[in-house]
């Protein structure tokens, strides 16, 4: 079951998120900042950077959904209420 999850994790969140997702790592994230500025700076390009933290994000999910789809993985009732 944890390699099924691991997978439909993967399909189901963006390639650039890596928090918390199974063969990702943070430093990924970093490469992919420090990339982004170095072709910025190549190119001449006026840019901004932005980050984005969704503090408590969990609060704003709908928990309706959500269980649903912790369902949907096919985890069980004990894990989706301990969610």
């Amino acid at each position: 079951m944890v390699n099924r999850l691991k997978c439909a994790m993967g399909e189901r969140v963006h390639p650039d998120q890596t928090c918390r997702v199974p063969g990702r790592r943070v430093a990924d994230s970093l490469a992919l900042i420090r990339d982004t500025i170095q072709c910025i700076t190549d190119r001449n390009i006026r840019a901004a950077l932005v980050c984005l933290d969704q503090e408590k994000a969990f609060d704003h999910v709908s928990h309706e959904f959500m269980e649903r789809v912790l369902q949907g993985f096919g985890l069980g009732e004990r894990f989706c209420n301990y969610v």
